[in-house]
């Protein structure tokens, strides 16, 4: 029986080794791994920095029902190039205002469900993803307001 000399193993082992690091480096950064996921107890607004050059947003998927959050018109959301594109039910909108950044708002969550969404940008057809989680606050405080009219008041306030 014929062994391998302890060299030639270690080799081997080596070379598999970089093999498989090398074959590791599929993820693409178009996004700073910092802003990748976000999670809010209230509104929000927040830059998030794209490393990337010709890029857009591709969609935004509800996390939790898996479909493509859509605009008043009934079009998946997708933003191209500068501008802004909001969601039905105005509870988001994103706003590209520059060729490394875009905008994430969100309004306040008084559904007692939490919002998951994930944004696509997509450069070259590589694609990067933001999860976004906006969680019900905490804490509310109903207070009655009304507005009454003083006799004696003038017309013009």
């Amino acid at each position: 029986m014929r062994t391998t000399p302890f060299g030639t193993r270690i080799a081997i082992l080596i070379s598999c080794a970089l093999y498989l690091v090398s074959c590791n480096s599929d993820e693409v950064e178009l996004i700073d791994p910092s802003f990748k996921t976000f999670e809010f107890f209230s509104g929000c607004e927040i830059a998030v920095p794209v490393l990337t050059d010709n890029w857009m947003i591709e969609s935004v998927e509800d996390m939790a029902s898996g479909k493509m959050v859509k605009d008043a018109n009934g079009d998946p959301i997708a933003l191209k190039e500068n501008g802004a594109t909001e969601v039905s039910g105005e509870w988001l909108t994103l706003i590209r205002d520059a060729e490394n950044r875009f905008i994430i708002v969100a309004k306040e969550n008084f559904d007692p469900d939490e919002r998951i969404f994930r944004i696509c940008i997509n450069s070259g057809g590589d694609r990067d993803y933001v999860i976004v989680t906006q969680h019900r606050g905490r804490e509310y405080k109903m207070i009655k307001i009304g507005v009454r009219r003083d006799r004696g008041a003038s017309e013009y306030l």
